[in-house]
């Protein structure tokens, strides 16, 4: 008995100076093209997201590192749904980790509406608490972007089209092979609250305009067309053709 519990103290041990290991050689991590820092290994998306940030705090046992929470969109709560019967999908909060010395800055915006850029590694490390790590943050500008739109997709049967209102509060650049990467987004609908739809765009030029009204905070209405039986690497069946501002009150 007492071999097995040295046994089982030496693989603890083991496992812990491998940790620290890969803390002190810089392991656990890579850079991508543009030279920026990953939270492990590969790239699978770059993005960004907008809503409050809600926290940020620097942590790590043997190497240290910045993890933060945004709640998406405006006046939103924790919200998750059930994709399998096994797997719960968490949409609010998004949690992102960072470098830690890129701390100083996350911490002045805690508490305000900001949008941050990001990429997320294809695999994940130990060292960070996510496979998101934030590049850059600013505040949202509250200024509307400009109208933007192309021809609806046409192909596959068409279920459905018409508007929704809402915030886009995330748009990414997916996908595991370079290839078959897609546009999507995630839209807040409504003025605030916890209704969530994920969207997909088909055009570049579409899809930067999406950044921009995302950056700006700023509710819009984007027309659609619901697509069933499509043969696409989009992730959804929904495709926005036009991204519009919305009158204030």
């Amino acid at each position: 008995m007492s071999s097995i519990k040295a046994g089982k103290t030496g693989l603890v041990f083991s496992l812990v100076g491998l940790v620290l290991l890969a803390s002190l050689s810089g392991c656990g991590s890579s850079v991508n093209e543009r030279g920026e820092k990953v939270a492990g290994l590969g790239t699978f998306s770059e993005g960004y997201r907008m809503g409050q940030l809600s926290k940020f705090s620097v942590k790590g046992l043997f190497k240290k590192s910045g993890e933060g929470t945004m709640m998406l969109g405006a006046d939103s709560t924790p919200f998750s749904i059930r994709v399998s019967k096994d797997e719960v999908k968490t949409l609010n909060p998004w949690h992102f980790s960072s470098d830690v010395a890129d701390s100083a800055k996350f911490t002045p915006y805690i508490g305000e509406y900001v949008w941050i850029r990001y990429n997320q590694a294809s695999v994940g490390s130990v060292l960070y608490d996510t496979t998101y790590m934030a590049q850059e943050i600013a505040p949202v500008t509250r200024t509307p972007a400009k109208a933007c739109a192309i021809l609806p997709v046409k192909g596959g049967v068409q279920y459905s089209g018409g508007s929704r209102v809402g915030r886009i509060v995330k748009t990414s650049y997916k996908g595991t092979f370079s290839g078959v990467k897609t546009w999507e987004v995630i839209l807040q609908e409504g003025s605030s609250g916890n209704k969530f739809v994920e969207m997909s765009i088909t055009d570049e030029g579409l899809y930067n305009c999406s950044v921009e009204w995302l950056k700006s905070g700023m509710q819009v209405k984007v027309d659609y067309v619901q697509i069933a039986f499509a043969l696409s690497w989009n992730k959804t069946d929904y495709r926005i053709h036009a991204i519009k501002p919305v009158p204030s009150l």
